[in-house]
């Protein structure tokens, strides 16, 4: 039986006026979410749309009632490369997840061009978030918005909400309040939640909102979170609010 081929994230921004160039070569992607960066004062369509071949088709309609949408589109590497672009003005999130990768054929495709450096392939390089910021060697973070509230202290809790999205595009959401694998109330800096999300919360103030990606070493490690549907070895995203401080 084969084993099921490893996923990266791949995380990125659409701006407007600026398409996002997804290369698939020796890879496949999969796209599973798109969500508007902020929401907008009026009611403007903002249109996302991905172009293959030169074909190009509308794949999301975001709105200030509708900031979000879930997909599940597959682009592989016969198709070269994936161009998502925006009409409108707001910045778009786009979530999904690298697999397949052909370290074997990038090898060889080095080679070819005269570089003998072998492919080595880590499982945090490919998530290619760029313009986030490295929290110690396990983390990553942009911020949506910087508080402008305290800065939380050791021991003291904090209230939050946080939509956790896991490789296979399964999301988490606080408001559910069964079964989660951080409480919506909790202790910063006196281990009551995964290390991660535990530096990433220190370093924001009250009213801050932040996306991280977070490798299994501050995760929940080789054996995950089973009661919250976290696996073993699993590196997620989340996006959270720190709402204040109690």
């Amino acid at each position: 039986m084969s084993e099921e081929p490893e996923k990266y994230f791949l995380g990125d921004t659409i701006q407007p006026g600026q398409p996002l160039d997804i290369a698939l070569l020796c890879r496949s992607f999969t796209l599973t979410n798109i969500a508007l960066a902020s929401l907008p004062s009026s009611s403007a369509i903002t249109v996302v749309k991905a172009t293959v071949e030169e074909k190009t088709i509308p794949i999301a309609y975001l709105s200030r009632r509708n900031p979000q949408c879930r997909l599940n589109m597959d682009f592989t590497p016969q198709k070269m490369s994936v161009r998502l672009e925006i009409d409108g003005t707001t910045p778009v999130h786009v979530l999904g997840y690298v697999h397949d990768v052909d370290v074997a054929s990038l090898n060889a495709l080095k080679r070819q061009m005269g570089l003998d450096q072998p492919v080595e392939v880590s499982p945090f390089d490919p998530f290619d978030v760029q313009g986030y910021t490295a929290l110690g060697e396990y983390v990553r973070y942009k911020d949506v918005t910087v508080g402008t509230g305290a800065i939380p202290m050791k021991g003291e809790r904090v209230a939050i909400a946080y939509t956790i999205v896991l490789p296979n595009g399964v999301e988490i959401h606080s408001k559910d309040k069964q079964n989660l694998p951080i409480k919506t109330r909790v202790q910063v800096a006196v281990a009551k939640m995964c290390p991660g999300v535990d530096k990433v919360l220190q370093t924001m103030r009250e009213g801050g909102e932040r996306v991280a990606v977070i490798r299994p070493e501050w995760g929940y490690g080789k054996k995950g979170m089973k009661t919250a549907s976290i696996p073993p070895d699993c590196t997620f995203r989340i996006h959270v609010k720190l709402l204040r401080c109690l």
